[in-house]
């Protein structure tokens, strides 16, 4: 199964919203009678929180492939690794954890957020892959 990784649109947008949100409330606390100092302060604050949010959202999107091989997921810049877990589940978004990589290389995890926007083709693959835990993980049994 191959998945294209593309932009973190609906992320992105969501993150706007929020900002824009937040700021907009700051404005109105202002103008109820918060004082212009203090709504100054809680404005630049809402600002720099945006902002951090919006690179925290750019270290999440990557570009490139999301394979799976039935054993190993390899992910962006051609990494393995040998763990997937699901960190949200929007149906047409989801957030979700790489772990363990195969070489042992650090880092020892990455994030990446998926949107089906990005290869809507292959949504539904990729979806059934990630909830498929038959071969995830190598079982050892021991040999007498």
């Amino acid at each position: 199964m191959r998945y294209a990784l593309g932009a973190p649109r609906l992320l992105r947008r969501g993150v706007h919203a929020a900002g824009g949100l937040a700021l907009a409330f700051v404005l109105l606390a202002g103008w109820a009678g918060l004082g212009l100092a203090r709504s100054l302060v809680l404005g630049g604050l809402t600002v720099l929180i945006t902002f951090a949010a919006q690179r925290s959202v750019k270290r999440l999107g990557a570009e490139g492939l999301l394979v799976w091989d039935g054993q190993l997921w390899h992910g962006p810049q051609g990494r393995a690794w040998r763990e997937l877990r699901l960190g949200l589940d929007l149906q047409r978004a989801l957030l979700i954890e790489l772990r363990a990589p195969a070489d042992g290389a650090s880092p020892r995890t990455a994030w990446l957020w998926l949107e089906s926007s990005s290869d809507p083709g292959f949504w539904r693959a990729l979806r059934r892959a990630v909830y498929s835990r038959a071969a995830a993980v190598p079982q050892r049994h021991n040999q007498p």
